[in-house]
Formats: structure tokens, sequence, C-alpha cells
């Protein structure tokens, strides 16, 4: 189910939880074995220009289509589970792709300054950038809620960073 789908069917009067529980049977004519369902997934998957190619493995059982392997960014690991979600035969998807981690922390601080400094919406001297793995946490005061957003997305462009804890308050 869709996100969108999911926050219209939540602001629904009286709906006051959301499950995924539905298992879809398909007549026989439609079926289609494990073995059919990953090699259908894995043409996909390699025809797919934001899927590095031979970075994804697909195993099937019973239905259930698991990705394993590593790649660089984590639109790409998004982009995976969506080319195959809908496939006819998968239940669900499973996705254990994980994020390669190239740049040391220290390269990550460094870059994220260098581009706070050079923004001409972001005052950097008073933000800390603390650089664990390929985790940022944003430290300090800025002006504006604007500039707390254009912190967080300036940090995420930085290459090796996986995640962003934005910890920055607003003060005018």
């Amino acid at each position: 189910m869709n996100l969108s789908l999911k926050k219209a069917i939540k602001r629904v009067k009286g709906v006051q939880a959301v499950t995924e529980n539905i298992k879809i049977k398909y007549g026989n004519g439609f079926q289609k074995t494990d073995t059919e369902i990953a090699k259908l997934a894995t043409t996909i998957l390699d025809e797919n220009m934001n899927v590095p190619k031979d970075q994804v493995m697909v195993k099937v059982d019973n239905g259930e289509l698991y990705l394993t392997g590593k790649v660089q960014w984590d639109f790409q690991k998004k982009a995976a589970k969506k080319a195959v979600e809908n496939l006819r035969g998968v239940q669900y998807v499973i996705n254990n792709i994980g994020l390669k981690q190239e740049h040391q922390p220290f390269d990550i601080k460094n870059k994220i300054t260098k581009a706070f400094e050079r923004s001409a919406v972001i005052d950097s001297k008073n933000i800390h950038v603390n650089v664990n793995g390929g985790t940022v946490r944003l430290n300090g005061k800025v002006h504006s809620m604007a500039e707390k957003k254009n912190a967080r997305k300036t940090a995420y462009f930085a290459p090796g960073v996986l995640k962003v804890e934005n910890e920055l308050e607003v003060h005018s």
C-alpha cells in the first residue's frame, strides 16, 4: 500500500489503524513459481537504470521476495524494491539491501562544513557537525525553520551520509 493511500485512509472518520495483511490468491493460470519470479525480478533489476548492475541479489521463497546486496545510495535501494514489488506472484518484498560506506567520517564532516560555508541561506558559524559512520548529527542554533531544513538537506547531499539527525534549535 503506498504512503498517500495510507494517509488518505487514516483521515477517514473512525479509522484508528491501517494494516496490510492482504493476501492475493491468483487462479492457476496466473500463478508463478519461485524460479519464474526470481528470473523475472533479476531481469527487471538488470534493466532498471536506478539499480546498479550486479549489486542486488534476489531470492524467492513461497512468493516472498528477498533483496540483498550493497548499493551506494538510498534511492537505489528504494528503486530496487519498487521495481519488483508488484510482480505477479510476489506476496511481499523483504528489502535487506545495505548501503556502502566508502567515505571516512572526517571527509563527510569536512564536506558538510564547507557546503554550509558556501551556502547563502545557512549561517554556518553556529552549526556543529558530528559524524559517526554514515550518521550525521547537526547541533547548534539557526534563525528559522527554513534554515534548519536547508541544513538537513545540505548534509544529506554529502557523499557517504546515510542518516541525518537534525537537532538544530531555531532562535530568532
